[in-house]
């Protein structure tokens, strides 16, 4: 069974979605220029909120703070802590001031991204690209009043369909993916910016909630992932964000069979608009 929504990496370094199949609308060339346009704009705010260079330094100085600090524990598990400090003091004394620092930056690096999320320029773009996102969705047909939820995706090498990539951290190979979701013409549909992608309901098979934690590097709801509405759903942790379970929609028919992955959180939203009785197990 495959993620529906899942993304392909070629052996020659391009992706392909596998959602491609079920595309039933896709913007013109001056929809998607201006879909570019926006992503862009959003990568080069995104370096200015959370330059590349702090980043690596942060990691640099917990990684090596945190090699430092379990040495000498190796050490003192095998000779004692009077000894062990006695011979290998100095990787306490350089260990504990890289994590110190790695911290400090830490509190330095939400601080920045709080002020500059803030600030009139990120304020100025967020509003104009709430204003060109609606445009698109409707050049979409995409009903205003269609509610936006996440599914859960990864990337994967071609020829190992079952295998996400890691995304940048020992176990975040996952992400979350925002669609407006609506029925129409018979079928499911998950609309972003660039495409509608229609899943007759036809099509639709079952949903299983399974209790699967899967980690991933993104949040993209208003409230944050440790308040009262997300903290049973969710939890928090150094690679990402921990879902703890999620819908898998069974979808199957003469295109092949697949999942579609839905936080638990959002489930709901799913169940009430599709409007079906999916079969629970």
């Amino acid at each position: 069974m495959y993620n529906l929504f899942s993304v392909c990496r070629t052996r020659t370094g391009e992706t392909r979605p596998d959602a491609d199949a079920f595309v039933v609308a896709r913007q013109d060339a001056a929809g998607m220029a201006r879909v570019r346009e926006l992503k862009e704009q959003a990568a080069s705010l995104q370096k200015k909120i959370t330059p590349v260079w702090l980043t690596v330094l942060i990691l640099i100085s917990m990684v090596a703070g945190m090699v430092l600090v379990a040495g000498y524990f190796e050490v003192a598990s095998e000779t004692g802590f009077a000894a062990a400090w006695r011979d290998v003091w100095w990787l306490i004394a350089a260990g504990v001031p890289l994590l110190a620092l790695a911290a400090l930056l830490v509190f330095f690096l939400a601080r920045r991204a709080k002020k500059m999320m803030a600030s009139s320029a990120v304020q100025g773009y967020l509003e104009r690209a709430e204003r060109d996102i609606a445009a698109l969705h409707a050049a979409l047909g995409v009903p205003a009043d269609a509610p936006v939820l996440d599914v859960i995706a990864y990337v994967y090498r071609e020829g190992r369909k079952k295998k996400p990539i890691s995304s940048g951290g020992a176990f975040r190979a996952y992400m979350l993916l925002e669609y407006n979701v609506f029925v129409r013409d018979d079928m499911l549909c998950f609309a972003d910016a660039e495409a509608v992608f229609g899943v007759p309901l036809s099509m639709l098979v079952a949903a299983y909630p399974r209790r699967k934690r899967v980690t991933v590097g993104n949040w993209n709801k208003s409230e944050p992932a440790a308040s009262k509405q997300y903290k049973k759903f969710v939890t928090s942790s150094s690679n990402g964000t921990v879902i703890r379970s999620y819908l898998a929609l069974h979808v199957a028919g003469s295109r092949g069979e697949y999942e579609i992955w839905i936080p638990a959180y959002d489930a709901e939203t799913l169940q009430r608009v599709a409007g079906l009785r999916l079969v629970l197990s």
